[in-house]
């Protein structure tokens, strides 16, 4: 059904706004991005289900440019986490040793 509907390697855009999470992702990436409660077992297994179908289906279907973009997405998603880091970095090494004590980097 996913497929039927063009889940494939095509990027899509379900929202104009500039910046959201959604733009220029696939529907596999939207997916394996998507957060559900832990306690809906239902829908937990629907989305592995569904990554599942998608992945062996674009393994099964080697595509240059997908494969680029999904590379280009994975290095724009670290430097997004790594600027997050610098972020966070910074406000800790801004505050009180004692504030410092009550807080903990994980």
């Amino acid at each position: 059904m996913l497929l039927k509907l063009g889940a494939d390697h095509t990027v899509v855009a379900v929202s104009n706004q500039a910046g959201s999470v959604f733009a220029g992702k696939t529907v596999l990436e939207l997916i394996e991005e998507a957060e559900l409660d832990d306690g809906d077992a239902v829908a937990v297994q629907h989305k592995e289900e569904s990554a599942a179908v998608l992945r062996q289906w674009a393994e099964a279907h080697p595509n240059a440019a997908y494969n680029a973009h999904l590379a280009a997405n994975a290095a724009a998603k670290a430097e997004r986490k790594a600027g997050i880091e610098r972020a966070l970095a910074s406000m800790y090494e801004a505050m009180s040793a004692e504030d410092r004590g009550k807080v903990s980097l994980v």
